[in-house]
């Protein structure tokens, strides 16, 4: 399933900004990937929370802005996956 929801707020993100999807079911997140943004936005479900969390905590360590969204916040289960969709933006200068 494409992620729909992140797509959706991109289509609502001024039209000047930099946009980048990064669907980590298909491809890895590089940290080429989150240097030049400043925000990130994060699309999840509960079984991908392990994800989110690594993804988190290397975008706090970068300083980046972070925004999750979707069913990744109650407790993980022990069928976490290492993967969930990820999308960046940066305003142009």
């Amino acid at each position: 399933m494409p992620p729909l929801g992140l797509l959706t707020v991109a289509a609502m993100l001024p039209p000047e900004w930099q946009l980048k999807l990064v669907d980590l079911n298909v491809e890895r997140l590089t940290d080429e990937d989150l240097g030049w943004r400043i925000y990130v936005l994060l699309g999840a479900m509960i079984v991908q929370r392990e994800s989110v969390r690594e993804i988190m905590t290397r975008c706090t360590a970068l300083n980046k802005t972070v925004v999750a969204g979707g069913h990744c916040s109650p407790p993980a289960t022990k069928r976490s996956r290492k993967s969930s969709t990820s999308f960046w933006a940066k305003p142009r200068s």
